[in-house]
């Protein structure tokens, strides 16, 4: 099993860097290919709805407004993939092509980022999304919810930094669960070249679970030795408890399943999948 093509979308924000980072610190392990990929809204569509019509100066100004908006953000995420692919030593393609090296490529389109990403993604291997601040980033949270559930492809969860590696120490968050061994299925590759692995639970499946030792058997028939733990947690929350362990023992990307009940539920009540994307502390691997 292996990983041979990652798609990572940028915005022409500052955060483009971290996201760039993340995607070619998984692709350098694989020899992979990065899409690139800048999704721009129409301009047309920063014209507000109004029952008044709005004379055809202002329309024109909001428009070249979101042009100029537009142009500036091209720019610069144009500068942080060159920038990106020199720092990492990627080479840089027109068209995808194995060669035994990373490789890369940018190309841009206008749309929705969440309708377009998951289509795009339908043929990727691993979906990059860029870091989710607390506050929200209502286009960024809808396109890795359409990747997951939509699209059905594993999505990477930057943290809210550049990592320094990745994959080197990987744990697993477990809990029994259908989301959970779709994400342990689709890390396989990644679990391969792991340093060490690890299989996490959160106080909701003891050891000896018959589901912990179907996990680590499965993982042996790869050839991948994991460390089993199961942690209470307390007065904190499953995610929090999850995120701590994980980053306090060294861990450099955690995997989970994601919106393992009805996505609705989630929505109403809250959920240990938002609480987790929610405090990027580190990468986060997810499937649902």
């Amino acid at each position: 099993m292996s990983i041979v093509k990652i798609l990572a979308p940028v915005t022409g924000a500052k955060r483009d860097e971290i996201t760039l980072a993340t995607a070619f610190q998984a692709a350098k392990q694989f020899a992979a290919h990065v899409e690139v990929l800048f999704v721009h809204r129409d301009p047309r569509e920063a014209i507000p709805y109004s029952e008044v019509p709005l004379p055809p100066d202002v329309i024109q100004d909001i428009v070249d407004g979101a042009e100029e908006v537009r142009k500036q953000s091209t720019k610069a995420a144009r500068q942080s993939f060159s920038k990106a692919t020199a720092d990492f030593n990627v080479t840089v393609l027109e068209t995808p092509a194995p060669l035994n090296t990373t490789t890369a490529s940018y190309r841009e389109t206008t749309g929705h980022l969440a309708t377009i990403l998951a289509k795009a993604a339908a043929l990727t291997d691993l979906v990059v999304i860029p870091p989710l601040p607390r506050a929200g980033d209502g286009e960024v949270h809808d396109a890795l919810v359409r990747v997951l559930t939509k699209a059905g492809r594993p999505a990477l969860l930057c943290a809210s930094d550049r990592p320094a590696h990745l994959g080197k120490k990987v744990a697993i968050g477990w809990d029994g669960r259908n989301a959970a061994a779709k994400a342990l299925l689709a890390a396989v590759p990644i679990l391969e070249k792991a340093e060490s692995v690890e299989l996490i639970s959160i106080g909701n499946v003891r050891p000896g679970d018959s589901s912990l030792s179907e996990a680590r058997e499965y993982l042996a028939l790869h050839d991948i030795r994991c460390a089993e733990r199961v942690v209470e947690p307390g007065l904190r929350s499953i995610a929090d408890t999850l995120l701590d362990t994980v980053h306090n023992s060294g861990g450099d990307l955690l995997v989970v399943g994601g919106y393992g009940h009805s996505r609705l539920v989630e929505s109403i009540f809250g959920g240990v999948t938002e609480s987790i994307i929610s405090h990027p502390r580190l990468p986060i691997l997810m499937v649902h």
